[in-house]
């Protein structure tokens, strides 16, 4: 049975971001979920179901650079949202 690659590019957060980019993301911050409890400091320590976030919004003229990119695990990257929508 033959194994099938993985496409180049990877739909998320309405563009395409290259597969290599993601890996960067999730390699330069430690796979781990970068929210910072803003009264505690407290760094989420979760390592699994990440997901990537953009900082500022491509429909609000965010873009896909990796400075503008974050990881937060599905918890905070809903509350971020929530957060921001309301």
């Amino acid at each position: 049975m033959a194994v099938k690659r993985l496409k180049e590019e990877c739909w998320t957060a309405h563009a395409f971001l290259r597969i290599k980019a993601m890996r960067k993301v999730v390699t330069a911050q430690a796979h781990q979920c970068t929210y910072q409890d803003p009264w505690t400091q407290f760094r989420c320590d979760k390592e699994r179901f990440l997901h990537i976030h953009h900082k500022l919004p491509v429909a609000k003229g965010g873009t896909n650079a990796l400075d503008n990119l974050t990881l937060l695990c599905s918890a905070h990257h809903r509350l971020e949202h929530y957060q921001s929508s309301g």
